[in-house]
């Protein structure tokens, strides 16, 4: 087993979320210890598409309609 921390930083959009994360984890690697960071939606492109979905960049309103 890893012994470790796992470090959630919440917030709205534009809030600086993503700042924070990435000033935490400079702080972090400077101090030697190792960082993974992630987001979600991810960066992948079915997390493309959500957070399309979710900014209004995409319509899926069509979708309610086909059921």
């Amino acid at each position: 087993m890893i012994d470790g921390h796992f470090i959630v930083i919440e917030g709205i959009d534009g809030s600086g979320t993503t700042t924070q994360c990435s000033i935490l984890a400079d702080r972090l690697t400077e101090k030697g210890l190792p960082v993974h960071t992630t987001r979600e939606p991810s960066d992948g492109p079915v997390g493309v598409l959500i957070r399309q979905v979710l900014t209004g960049r995409v319509d899926v309103s069509i979708i309610s309609r086909l059921r």
